[in-house]
């Protein structure tokens, strides 16, 4: 993965999910913090990929 940012994010964002998870006795709760922030990390994952990779197409198709 070329996007350390979003790679980063995710990390924090998982994390902060299982951290919640041990401190609540190992009950699953929605945690929308930790899932917010793991949500973030993938959109800037892979959203800056599939946005470049569009706007690529879309130079080709353009002619001088």
């Amino acid at each position: 993965i070329k996007n350390k940012e979003g790679l980063i994010t995710a990390s924090i964002g998982l994390i902060w999910i299982v951290y919640g998870y041990v401190s609540n006795d190992y009950e699953f709760d929605s945690y929308p913090n930790g899932s917010i922030f793991l949500l973030i990390g993938l959109i800037i994952m892979f959203g800056k990929y599939i946005w470049k990779k569009d706007n690529v197409k879309k130079n080709k198709n353009t002619k001088p």
